[in-house]
């Protein structure tokens, strides 16, 4: 609670602005679990971002999912350098010629997300048999020519699901929904590169829309809908 920082001549109120970045000095109260605020010094503003609607909608997006998916009062610095880090790309990317579009940042963030919650989806293997994804890979390498997709994405079965096992799969929800090898592909290496460096990155506006689709699916079947 911040007593008094809706006053004009409040210290508190510029500093409590949405998506700044703040340290803050306060202490328990007389009630159980009720934390007052006493003093908040001003980090970062990101005045940026906020001026632009899309990357505003984006840090928005990634508030919302640190609201919904953390418990109170639970400790991840590793998570905060995530959203920090997303903060800061949004903000610069706002005014600069070459920067990593909004749409790549919201997909990466959601992605390392429940990554770093332990709730990532298999995307190295099929999620129902184990195996490794090396026919579906070695097709989209070679651009073979087939029938029907080589790789398919499930919620329920935990991510990437492989071309028998989508057929002998007796839930359709398991058989999963066809993907492009590339979005995969372009998955795995999200995981691997900082947020800075996903302009790297080549994909269609629409395979990004696919991947932010199926995360938020994948999000809302094992945590809850964001």
């Amino acid at each position: 609670m911040a007593k008094g920082a809706r006053r004009p001549e409040s210290p508190l109120g510029a500093a409590l602005d949405l998506l700044n970045r703040v340290e803050v000095v306060f202490y328990e109260g007389r009630s159980r679990g009720l934390r007052l605020l006493k003093e908040a010094a001003l980090i970062a503003s990101y005045p940026k971002l906020k001026r632009d609607y899309d990357r505003l909608e984006v840090a928005l997006q990634g508030a919302r999912a640190l609201n919904l998916l953390l418990r109170e009062g639970q400790r991840d610095r590793r998570i905060y350098q995530l959203f920090e880090e997303l903060l800061e790309e949004l903000d610069v990317g706002a005014n600069v010629n070459v920067n990593v579009s909004p749409s790549y940042l919201a997909l990466g963030f959601k992605l390392k997300l429940i990554d770093l919650l332990g709730f990532g989806p298999i995307l190295d293997r099929c999620s129902l048999c184990r195996e490794p994804l090396e026919a579906a890979e070695a097709e989209a390498e070679a651009e073979v020519e087939v029938e029907e997709p080589g790789l398919w994405f499930s919620p329920e079965a935990g991510g990437t699901v492989c071309g028998p096992c989508h057929r002998g799969a007796a839930d359709p929800a398991l058989a999963g929904q066809a993907v492009e090898w590339r979005l995969v592909k372009a998955l795995r290496m999200i995981l691997r590169l900082p947020l800075r460096r996903l302009s790297r990155l080549v994909l269609p506006e629409e395979l990004i829309a696919q991947g932010e689709e199926l995360l938020d699916r994948f999000i809302a079947y094992h945590l809850q809908p964001i």
